[in-house]
């Protein structure tokens, strides 16, 4: 902190931003005593966390050093009570953005922003970058999703305090600064409104529910995770709670404007949506999404992430082992085709699913079959409150009740039910038979 105050003095705050920043981004292609060396070993996230006073106050700053040559900061200073401990409370934030260029050379980096060029020597070990000052040395962090969280939720705290919806207007540069979020010189867009969770759940029936987070960080990257959510009586309020399933998808999200935003995900793919967000809310065309707060975590979040490791968090249980073995299931539509399955639960929570679609003269009174096709599928299950979950590999998902009966397994949801048949020398001899057919009629 005493680094902080005494570079607010003689440069200012901006000034001082930049500074820290270069600091942090430090890249050493000439360290004698074990650095990395390379400008890409500078690549990333930086941070760098101190508190004064007793606690009471508090600087954070996070950096991140493109690969194109160029870099952002953010960094925020706090007032308040225990800064410095779990029960934190903060008075008053100030946050400052900034942007430029870097470059790095045996172990000086030179960092431009603003019309100024600043150089300082560093050092780059494991993950820890350490700029070397007159007035003392300053230590830089690597980025963890811990680091990470820690200033997603001071973002949140700043637009509390600050009444603010929108961009960070108050410490920015017009060149390169924070102008509605963005970063209008060769960085990436990023709205600090959209910072933060959001959350939306959807009732869908009584034994049924749905619930999305998405999550957008500081440094333009976002997550999505989906619930879908079974049990009974859900649109009481009081009902159970038997089983949830979880998709989480990630990538990358840049702000048009104040309407219009794209979302990258993993694999490549853009879309580009209109929203509109505020204090409370984030809406696109999917639906309305609402900040996250202590009430949702606690009676939303926490108990269905809690039914999902229950469901699918822990292979070794949570499942009901009457129904490990193989069953088979057998529907003959018309004299000349029929269906036969067999499902094959395993000890391990693991499922493999054959159903052959089997072709013949005479299916009603014999099973002489004259070819057949064959599809496979994997996935996981598991089973709570007399009911199974099961989510196959490709994603899909979905739970019903159901009763294990000696030899034979009823499922059923409201009017439809099925039954499946433990495996037996009867019902082998009819998937066998459909194996058969099968390979003949795809040898070639």
């Amino acid at each position: 902190m005493k680094k902080y105050f005494n570079l607010l003095t003689l440069f200012g705050a901006f000034l001082m931003s930049a500074l820290l920043l270069t600091a942090c981004d430090n890249d050493n292609d000439d360290y004698p005593e074990g650095g990395r060396s390379g400008s890409s070993a500078i690549i990333g996230e930086w941070a760098n966390i101190e508190y004064g006073n007793n606690g009471r106050r508090m600087f954070m700053e996070m950096v991140d050093f493109k690969r194109n040559g160029t870099f952002t900061s953010v960094s925020y200073y706090a007032e308040g009570k225990n800064l410095d401990s779990d029960n934190a409370t903060i008075s008053s934030i100030e946050k400052e953005t900034s942007s430029g260029t870097y470059t790095v050379s045996r172990g000086v980096i030179t960092l431009t922003a603003n019309g100024e060029t600043w150089e300082k020597e560093y050092s780059l070990k494991s993950n820890r970058l350490i700029i070397y000052d007159e007035d003392g040395d300053i230590y830089y962090d690597a980025v963890t999703d811990e680091i990470e969280e820690m200033f997603d939720k001071m973002e949140q705290r700043y637009r509390t305090l600050n009444n603010n919806s929108g961009g960070d207007n108050n410490g920015g540069d017009n060149n390169g600064g924070d102008n509605n979020g963005g970063d209008n010189n060769g960085g990436e867009i990023v709205s600090n409104a959209l910072i933060g969770e959001w959350i939306k759940v959807e009732i869908n029936s009584q034994q049924n529910a749905y619930m999305e987070i998405y999550t957008f960080k500081n440094n333009s990257t976002y997550t999505l995770a989906v619930y879908n959510i079974y049990g009974r009586d859900l649109e009481s309020g009081n009902g159970l709670l038997a089983s949830a399933d979880k998709k989480v998808t990630s990538g990358k999200y840049k702000v048009i404007d104040d309407r219009q935003m794209t979302l990258t995900d993993s694999n490549g793919k853009t879309r580009s949506i209109a929203y509109k967000v505020d204090d409370l809310s984030f809406k696109i065309s999917d639906g309305t999404y609402y900040l996250m707060t202590n009430e949702f975590r606690n009676n939303f979040v926490d108990p269905v992430e809690r039914a999902y490791q229950a469901t699918f968090g822990n292979n070794s249980g949570g499942f009901d082992n009457n129904l490990v073995g193989e069953w088979v299931v057998i529907k003959i539509t018309t004299k000349r085709n029929a269906t036969i399955e067999k499902t094959t639960f395993k000890s391990d929570g693991t499922f493999i699913d054959e159903e052959y679609a089997v072709f013949g003269n005479d299916l009603y009174n014999n099973w002489v079959l004259t070819s057949a096709d064959k599809q496979v599928s994997y996935g996981k299950y598991r089973t709570a409150n007399g009911m199974v979950t099961i989510m196959g590999d490709d994603g899909t998902a979905g739970a019903i009740p159901y009763k294990v009966d000696g030899n034979t397994i009823i499922m059923s949801n409201g009017s439809n039910s099925i039954t499946l048949h433990r495996m037996n020398d009867e019902y082998r001899s009819y998937f066998d038979a459909a194996e058969k057919a099968y390979k003949a009629t795809h040898k070639n």
